[in-house]
């Protein structure tokens, strides 16, 4: 559990583990230099399952996500942010789901600030997700939260630690857990709830913006895809050079959405990922582009002089 200035919901999100119906666990702490009561409320458990570590200064979630695994003990990995909650028989049914897979998903809530119920957060229709029918997809977008992974510690151990550039953990994890172990299982049952709340990354339900949230995700995508062009070199992957191919299309289409631009057409995307998937962003970049507000306004003038015209 990566914290940084979380003592608003760390008690809840830790009571929650602590109540697991599967005992055997170990909840590993990492404080990523918080200046809040989150130490405060972290030291008012006395449980020995719980260990407490701790960064002086912030060095980002995922740098504490790696010192998290890295001192972790137990056979089966679990990614749980401090902010969200676990219903009471989540990790026994997740570690069920390990019977026949090295690494497995679930599905969740997304909830409100005060775990008011919202939607589902994913709608699979396969209870087991294939390398070979993802990976070229997994190239454009990742497919999997971070907090709804279980998977075993030998996967891990090829998988951590995570560059610590990256301002997030989930991508890199789906990409590496489907190459490695060829298939990821999927529970549709909920077992996560996923706050939304002004502090966290989206920010609140009310104020995030379709297109002002996608805008700061792609932003962080170029890093991605040069830290996975560089894992992906190192690792002499027979797919290396269609990878690096299609990584370095999926950037510049990236960087003209976040531009606001459109994006010329281009055959290889279009048979990679469809018409549509080409359609739906250079729809989002016109909406970051801000061209449809100023259609707005420009429409309402029209109005107004129509109006007056009239009288």
């Amino acid at each position: 559990m990566p914290i940084y200035n979380g003592g608003r919901f760390v008690e809840e999100a830790v009571r929650s583990v602590l109540d697991q119906s599967y005992e055997n666990l170990e909840l590993i702490i990492v404080n990523d230099g918080s200046t809040d009561d989150t130490e405060e409320i972290i030291s008012s458990f006395l449980d020995d399952r719980i260990t407490v570590l701790k960064h002086d200064t912030n060095k980002g979630k995922v740098a504490a996500i790696n010192l998290g695994v890295k001192e972790s003990t137990g056979d089966l990995i679990v990614l749980f942010a401090a902010d969200d909650v676990l219903p009471k028989q989540s990790l026994e049914k997740r570690s069920q789901s390990l019977s026949s897979n090295a690494v497995a998903f679930c599905n969740f809530w997304v909830c409100d600030a005060k775990l008011n119920k919202v939607k589902l957060g994913y709608r699979y229709t396969e209870s087991t997700v294939f390398w070979e029918q993802s990976k070229r997809r997994l190239l454009l977008h990742n497919m999997v939260g971070g907090g709804t992974f279980i998977l075993r510690r030998n996967l891990a151990e090829k998988i951590f630690p995570i560059p610590e550039t990256l301002r997030f953990e989930d991508w890199w994890i789906t990409f590496f857990s489907l190459m490695y172990a060829g298939k990821i299982g999927y529970l549709d049952e909920p077992l996560l709830l996923y706050r939304i709340h002004g502090n966290n990354d989206n920010g609140s339900l009310e104020t995030m913006k379709r297109d002002s949230v996608i805008k700061k995700d792609f932003a962080r995508h170029s890093v991605f895809y040069e830290e996975l062009a560089l894992k992906i070199d190192q690792l002499e992957h027979p797919d290396a050079e269609e990878f690096l191919a299609i990584i370095a299309m999926n950037e510049c289409v990236k960087r003209k959405v976040v531009e606001g631009g459109f994006i010329p057409p281009n055959r290889e995307f279009i048979r990679l990922y469809g018409v549509l998937e080409y359609i739906r962003l250079n729809m989002i970049s016109l909406e970051i582009s801000a061209v449809p507000s100023m259609l707005i306004g420009y429409a309402r003038k029209f109005k107004m002089k129509i109006g007056l015209v009239f009288k």
